[in-house]
């Protein structure tokens, strides 16, 4: 597997993003711009706190062990991060 390049990754692709359990599922939120939509209302909603609340859900699903909840919010949090590189 190749790796992204470590200034700008794709959303969700980078290795540390995915898992063997949740593969398919990352396909299909990169296809449907899941996380971009769900990281936008999290910026509207939170402004600046987006990042750390979205930070809390992911480590929520961690603790849960929500494999594809965690993949989720993983990408919600890099796609905020991404959008405020701008």
């Amino acid at each position: 597997m190749q790796s992204a390049p470590s200034n700008n990754p794709p959303l969700c692709t980078a290795p540390a993003m995915q898992s063997k359990y949740a593969g398919g599922w990352i396909k299909r939120l990169q296809r449907a711009g899941i996380a971009e939509r769900v990281a936008a209302e999290m910026i509207a909603r939170h402004g600046g706190n987006a990042a750390r609340e979205a930070t809390v859900k992911l480590n929520r699903m961690i603790d849960r062990g929500d494999i594809v909840g965690r993949d989720l919010w993983a990408c919600v949090v890099h796609a905020i991060h991404e959008e405020r590189r701008g």
